[in-house]
């Protein structure tokens, strides 16, 4: 708590003291400087005894650490960056479907969690069909009715046909085929709070089934059947 104080504390002191300096409206080694550079010093004290246990461990993670400690270090790291690991395990997965049965296209139709939808088409190279992006923040952003995002959503969701090929997960199969059937399910928070995909796949569920056509982990590149 003492460093979410402290920072701009420090900064607007160190303004204010340097504004005062140049104006000579006191002098550094007088009693209001010297009590002021006190203060400051006392403030910013605070501050890096709240951080430094943080400070040291997060220290290993940065380029001049690596660089002192052995360039090895800093090739790995740098190898990671360019090939870096999936964040979620199945990104990969969904992403080599998307590679294998929808080569040579910019865009494809991803019906997934935000987090693992997002990773699996930065992966493949691609955009989402729908004009969704992560679909968590664009529920917030859509939450006034009938916003401009929701007529663009409906819109996109209109030129979908049957025979359209799409990656799914486990979940959202279960989620269409719960609208094809027309029940109505109580959602967990952490589903029912992503509003706009929640609402794209009843939208898609009541209209169409899936025909699966491959499988890797729980990804699955199925067809619209109408």
């Amino acid at each position: 708590m003492v460093i979410y104080v402290a920072q701009p504390l420090v900064l607007s002191g160190a303004l204010w003291l340097d504004e005062l300096l140049r104006r000579r409206a006191i002098r550094l080694g007088s009693l209001p400087g010297l009590a002021l550079t006190a203060w400051l010093a006392i403030v910013l004290g605070l501050a890096l005894s709240a951080t430094w246990p943080k400070i040291r461990p997060a220290a290993r993670d940065t380029l001049a650490w690596q660089a002192v400690h052995g360039p090895q270090r800093l090739v790995d790291r740098w190898q990671r960056l360019r090939d870096f690991p999936p964040v979620d395990a199945e990104a990969e997965n969904g992403a080599e479907l998307l590679r294998r049965y929808l080569p040579g296209t910019s865009s494809a139709l991803v019906l997934m969690p935000a987090d693992r939808a997002v990773e699996t088409l930065v992966r493949a190279g691609k955009r989402n069909q729908l004009p969704l992006s992560f679909t968590l923040s664009d529920s917030f952003i859509a939450q006034e009715p009938d916003s401009r995002m929701q007529r663009m959503v409906r819109s996109a969701l209109r030129r979908i046909r049957p025979g359209e090929l799409a990656l799914v997960d486990g979940s959202t199969r279960f989620l269409m085929a719960a609208a094809r059937e027309g029940k109505v399910l109580d959602l967990p928070r952490s589903v029912s709070v992503d509003k706009l995909r929640v609402d794209v796949i009843t939208s898609l569920g009541r209209r169409f089934s899936l025909r699966v056509l491959a499988r890797r982990g729980d990804n699955y590149l199925v067809r619209l059947i109408g």
